[in-house]
């Protein structure tokens, strides 16, 4: 099954990224303010600290998609990949949100038999 990232995913995962390295943007920030105020050197760093903060978010992010859309040899990793992300024709009225929940659901299901056995 051919699995589509949406792109309205991409760019919340680079704002969760660009909380999640918030210190290194917030020097870059700092060091950029001091800059402008009066330090050219600093202007200069804190340009290169915000662009490298900025690429870094990118890049996790790409990263992160090309693992999402790959298949694995694990198979219940691939189920859910393909409830996020996967187009399944006879599931098209469902949202992502709810393929998930039918997965898990019957995973679920499928171990409460298994233990019971």
């Amino acid at each position: 099954m051919k699995r589509k990232y949406p792109f309205t995913f991409f760019i919340l995962g680079v704002f969760q990224n660009m909380i999640r390295y918030f210190l290194i943007g917030f020097i870059g920030f700092v060091i950029l303010i001091i800059g402008v105020i009066g330090v050219p050197i600093c202007k200069i760093v804190g340009l290169f600290v915000v662009t490298i903060y900025l690429l870094l978010c990118i890049i996790e992010q790409l990263f992160i998609r090309s693992i999402s859309l790959k298949e694995s040899n694990n198979q219940e990793f691939n189920q859910f990949m393909d409830a996020a992300f996967g187009v399944n024709n006879d599931e098209n009225a469902l949202s992502a949100h709810e393929r998930i929940i039918k997965v898990v659901e019957d995973k679920i299901k499928s171990q409460d038999k298994d233990t019971d056995d």
